[in-house]
């Protein structure tokens, strides 16, 4: 994932958390977690969908929605709340409520909202200091510095709460997105493996495996990854660009299609995706249906000298010379690199406008000096120039 355009990054923020100090309680949501996961941005959705699956051991009493409103939780999601099974995991149920949603983390979580980083920063150094044994401020503390952009002391926030409370998979998880972040990629795939290993059922530590695993280019275990994710939780809606290009890598262009097409149901409006899809019609030969999702692609992300490449790709290989010199100028002038004038020149040549293509050639062969097939193309040119000119 990555990670390049936050197509497959874009999972780095999806699911931060925080897990009780205690390893062997009940797998239903308390108000601390619920309070940690609203706070470090999970959406409402994802937080909805964690609570149907597990269930609450909170009691909606007072003052209980107003702290979580107070931590960023939307109104629509509370009152979903008043829906939920609520599984308690004290022996007595008549005390779960308030006492177990602290209000030094609702301002906090309110502090990080107002992107106020600083004072969220102080007021969990606070709270560390009067409680340091207690990992679930450290890892609410690595939130911070993280939004902070302060990746060394996130990771050893993440690292103490760890080494405190080994059991804590979110630390785990967290932790290993700032080593893919920083390319450490074998440190990452340890610590979401880790993960994988105290919380088998969580669908966002596959889905970050596979992606580091995409990163990394490990592209069988990627594809192994998100099979059994996609087999675990058929809901799951992330990781097919990701899927889909371990397969592409594989040639399995066919199901690179299926999972592309799952991708941009997701985000229609996905530049990349729409271009990776083009490209894999074109190698299976569906060339009209390969030039439409790159206009698309061309549309949404007009700079993109990628994008306009291939559409001037699959337009050549459909013989419109004329469409296709159009999108190989915008590449060459959007990225003048000497496989983009070599493109230009061989539309041109196509059209039999050489002394146009001789340029194109000139300028390629003159920008990598070292490649052989710019000079051997140019040579090739001149004789058929030479030989057109003597009939």
């Amino acid at each position: 994932m990555h990670r390049q355009t936050l197509v497959f990054l874009l999972f780095t923020n999806l699911f931060v958390g925080l897990a009780s100090a205690q390893p062997n309680d009940s797998n239903a949501v308390n108000c601390t977690q619920f309070m940690a996961w609203t706070a470090g941005g999970v959406s409402s959705q994802r937080l909805a969908r964690l609570v149907q699956q597990r269930g609450i051991s909170f009691l909606l009493d007072a003052p209980t929605p107003q702290l979580l409103l107070k931590a960023g939780a939307e109104p629509a999601l509370l009152q979903s709340l008043h829906t939920i099974d609520m599984r308690s995991t004290h022996s007595d149920p008549g005390k779960v409520g308030a006492t177990d949603c602290p209000a030094p983390l609702a301002h906090v979580g309110e502090l990080i909202h107002q992107k106020k980083y600083q004072e969220a920063q102080s007021a969990l150094q606070k709270l560390v200091t009067a409680d340091p044994g207690n990992a679930a401020l450290y890892f609410h503390l690595g939130i911070t510095l993280r939004d902070m952009g302060d990746i060394d002391a996130a990771a050893a926030a993440y690292r103490k709460a760890i080494a405190l409370n080994p059991q804590l998979w979110e630390a785990h998880n967290n932790l290993a997105l700032l080593l893919h972040d920083l390319k450490s990629f074998d440190g990452a795939i340890a610590e979401y493996l880790e993960a994988k290993r105290l919380a088998p059922d969580e669908s966002v530590v596959r889905n970050n495996l596979g992606n580091t695993y995409c990163d990394k280019g490990d592209y069988t275990a990627a594809i192994t990854e998100f099979r059994e994710l996609f087999r675990m939780d058929s809901s799951w809606q992330d990781g097919h660009s990701c899927l889909a290009r371990a397969l592409m890598s594989k040639r399995d262009y066919e199901l690179a299609i299926v999972e592309l097409r799952a991708a941009i149901l997701q985000n229609p409006t996905a530049p990349d995706e729409h271009r990776y899809l083009g490209q894999a019609l074109m190698l299976v030969h569906r060339q009209a249906e390969a030039v439409r999702e790159l206009r698309w692609a061309v549309q949404l992300d007009p700079d993109s000298p990628l994008a306009h490449h291939y559409l001037g790709t699959a337009l050549f290989s459909g013989e419109d010379f004329q469409g296709a010199e159009t999108e190989f100028r915008q590449a060459v002038r959007l990225q003048p690199t000497a496989g983009n004038h070599y493109y230009l020149a061989a539309c041109l040549m196509s059209m039999r406008r050489y002394d146009a293509a001789l340029a194109e050639l000139d300028t390629a062969a003159r920008l990598e000096p070292a490649q052989d097939l710019y000079r051997t193309r140019k040579r090739e040119l001149l004789r058929l120039m030479q030989a057109s000119s003597v009939r």
